[in-house]
């Protein structure tokens, strides 16, 4: 596996949490397993590596289609700078993911987001929701 594919593989586990024990629902799609987690829907990465290293703000990866976050316009390279209140500086990706980003569906989380290019700040409420996350075995 090469070390792009294996980096990607980690941010999915974190953000998502790739595990059948935390929800139980796994469904067989022609070889492939999806597995549902509470989230906004983006797969986010540290503005350094690895994720267990202090950031300053997680930068947005990738909006997933159809997720909470694409309907409220946060977009790719979006840099994302507090969370309910919170700043990300000093944090570890893990940490702000599994405790800030992630919670329980249908609940509001508060993102304050930088766009590239723009110095200013705006914040967006997202409700989390259930994310369909497709693995391949």
């Amino acid at each position: 596996m090469n070390l792009l594919r294996l980096f990607a593989l980690l941010i999915l586990t974190l953000v998502f949490g790739l595990t059948r024990s935390l929800h139980g629902e796994d469904t067989g799609t022609e070889g492939n397993s999806v597995h549902r987690m509470a989230g906004i829907g983006v797969i986010v990465g540290g503005d350094a590596a690895p994720s267990t290293s202090i950031h300053q703000y997680l930068i947005v990866r990738k909006v997933l289609a159809n997720g909470p976050a694409m309907s409220k316009g946060l977009k790719k390279d979006d840099e994302i700078v507090e969370i309910d209140g919170e700043k990300l500086a000093g944090l570890k990706v893990d940490f702000a993911v599994n405790s800030l980003l992630r919670g329980e569906p249908h609940t509001p989380v508060k993102v304050t987001v930088v766009r590239p290019g723009d110095s200013k700040t705006f914040s967006i409420t997202i409700v989390r929701n259930i994310v369909p996350v497709l693995a391949k075995p």
